[in-house]
């Protein structure tokens, strides 16, 4: 899973930069799973073992978007 794991944390640095912080914790057993503030954004087991695909980074990376922006809103207030 290390080359999928590593592959979403690019996506998320190329599009967020250090706004958000990505850590990669190998567990073995192959397991993938994403989470942002205690969310899940993907979890490979509730996926019938799918890898993510394309797609699913896209949905993921504009999840986090929406939650940055959401942020930084009422950062600015």
């Amino acid at each position: 899973m290390l080359p999928q794991a590593a592959w979403i944390a690019v996506e998320f640095y190329s599009a967020f930069g250090v706004k958000l912080g990505v850590t990669l914790t190998p567990v073995g057993n192959g397991r993938l799973e994403v989470y942002l503030n205690g969310e899940t954004l993907f979890k490979r087991t509730a996926e019938n073992r799918k890898l993510p695909d394309l797609d699913m980074v896209k949905a993921m990376k504009n999840t986090v978007k929406e939650k940055l922006e959401a942020l930084e809103a009422v950062a600015v207030q």
